[in-house]
């Protein structure tokens, strides 16, 4: 729900033209996701999590629709705006941060299919993925913000 209404927040924003992708709450619910997925594969270390295939499921999913999403959002064409926005999030001054995250969003999914591939012992291999996502999620984000604000309103 949180995401939901960050994605509605964001849409208020007129001026800053990338924030107004019709993609925004996707790829917003999917990063949900891919946090909620983590937070449980964290926790699976820690304490029983009912159903922990589920979660790893659930993050790997997540993780996958948030890189098609973002490779969706990084490749189609706009406005002046939003490509100069998209400009400084790939090879600007918000590239380090979405480099970073596109990595760690790699890596996790990789690491979670491992862990389903491993049903066995592989909460490490899950939490080890969680804790990549959540820094996959956080990087993406601060990237896409900063994008969006780099570009003069006027």
């Amino acid at each position: 729900a949180t995401a939901g209404y960050t994605a509605a927040l964001f849409g208020q924003c007129e001026g800053r033209d990338l924030w107004q992708t019709p993609l925004l709450l996707p790829m917003l619910l999917a990063r949900a996701v891919a946090a909620g997925g983590a937070a449980f594969a964290v926790a699976d270390l820690f304490m029983e999590v009912p159903e922990p295939t589920a979660v790893r499921w659930a993050l790997l999913g997540g993780l996958l629709a948030h890189l098609a999403l973002l490779g969706t959002e990084v490749s189609a064409r706009g406005t002046r705006h939003v490509e100069l926005a998209t400009r400084t999030m790939t090879s600007g001054a918000a590239a380090p941060a979405f480099r970073v995250g596109v990595a760690a969003a790699l890596l996790a999914a990789v690491l979670a299919a491992l862990a389903l591939a491993e049903v066995g012992a592989s909460s490490g291999l899950a939490a080890a993925a969680g804790v990549l996502a959540v820094v996959a999620v956080g990087a993406g984000e601060h990237a896409f913000v900063k994008a969006g604000q780099s570009v003069p309103l006027s």
